[in-house]
C-alpha cells in the first residue's frame, strides 16, 4: 500500500509540474520599457476608485515579481464564456510596442480563424501601434478603448495577437502553435474587481460610448510581441496589455492523464507479479 501511495504522489507531482511549464513556459523576468506589468495592473485598481495602501482590494504591486501572485501558472491556453448571451468585453489598459497589434479570438483547433489580416472583423479591438503608455483612465473624460464580442457556448477559444512592425506575425495564448515555441501570452486572475464600472470607447474617436461592470472573472492579458529569435526580443510582456471579464481558463486535465496513466501501469505490474 506504501508503494501505492508513493507512485500516486509522484504521479501528482509530476503531473500538476508539467501542466503548469506547458501552460507558462516563459515566466516573466525582464522588466523592459515602461508601463510594466505591475504598473498596469495598479493602474487598473486605482482607476477603479481603490486607494494603494488604504484599500484591500489594491495590492500596489512594487515589481512584476510581487505581481506574479496573481498571475496564472496553471493551463490558460484556452478559454470559455462564463456569462451566456453576454458580450465580452476587451479593454485596452496600455501598450509600450512601436508594433501595430490588433487581438481577436479563435475556436480551439482553428487558429486560421483568426486573420485580421484579410478580415478586420477578427480584430476585437482595432489595431494600436506606436504607443508608450497607458491608454486610458477608465472615466468619462478619459476613456479605455475597448471591443465586444459575444463569445459562442460552450466553445472553447484561444487569444491572438497580430504584430506588424516589419514582419508580420501571428501569436497564440497556445503555445505550441508558436513558431518561436514560446508562451507570447501571461494571464492574471482579479477577482477584487468584481463590481468595479469603467468608461470605454468602442469606435476609436476618444469619447466614452460604454461602460463595462466587471465581475469576479476577470483577467488581465499581458502580451510579448517580438519572437524569441528577434533581435528586439526583450521578454517584458508589456507590448499589450488587456482587461477582460466574463471567461475563465479551460482546465486541461493533463495531470490526471499522467496520475491515470501511472496507477494503470502500477496496476498492471501489480496483476503480472499476482500470475
Amino acid at each position: 500500500m506504501r508503494k501505492l501511495i508513493a507512485v500516486f504522489t509522484l504521479c501528482m507531482a509530476f503531473g500538476l509540474t508539467a501542466s503548469a511549464q506547458a501552460a507558462d513556459p516563459t515566466p516573466l523576468e525582464s522588466v523592459g520599457g515602461s508601463p510594466h506589468v505591475y504598473q498596469a495592473i495598479n493602474k487598473i485598481f486605482t482607476a477603479a476608485g481603490y486607494v494603494a495602501g488604504v484599500d484591500a482590494e489594491h495590492p500596489d504591486f512594487a515589481s512584476n515579481v510581487a505581481a506574479n501572485a496573481f498571475k496564472i501558472t496553471t493551463a490558460n491556453s484556452y478559454w470559455e464564456d462564463v456569462a451566456s448571451g453576454i458580450p465580452t468585453s476587451f479593454i485596452g489598459i496600455s501598450m509600450t510596442a512601436a508594433n501595430t497589434n490588433t487581438v481577436g479570438v479563435f475556436p480551439k483547433g482553428s487558429p486560421a480563424d483568426f486573420d485580421p489580416a484579410t478580415d478586420p472583423s477578427d480584430a476585437v479591438l482595432p489595431p494600436i501601434g506606436g504607443m508608450f503608455g497607458f491608454l486610458g483612465s477608465g472615466t468619462i473624460a478619459d476613456p479605455f478603448p475597448s471591443g465586444d464580442i459575444l463569445l459562442a457556448d460552450g466553445v472553447d477559444f484561444g487569444i491572438g495577437l497580430r504584430s506588424v512592425n516589419g514582419t508580420d506575425e501571428k501569436w497564440y495564448s497556445d503555445p505550441s502553435l508558436n513558431w518561436d515555441g514560446i508562451d507570447h501570452m501571461l494571464a492574471y486572475y482579479l477577482p477584487n474587481l468584481a463590481g468595479v464600472t469603467f468608461h470605454t470607447d468602442t469606435d476609436n474617436d476618444g469619447i466614452a460610448d460604454h461602460t463595462v461592470t466587471l465581475t469576479k472573472d476577470t483577467y488581465v492579458f499581458a502580451f510579448e510581441d517580438r519572437a524569441r529569435t528577434h533581435g528586439g526580443f526583450d521578454g517584458d510582456y508589456n507590448d499589450y496589455i488587456l482587461l477582460v471579464s466574463n471567461i475563465a481558463p479551460v482546465s486541461e486535465p493533463m495531470s490526471l492523464l499522467l496520475m491515470g496513466g501511472g496507477l494503470a501501469g502500477l496496476a498492471g505490474a501489480r496483476r503480472r507479479k499476482r500470475s
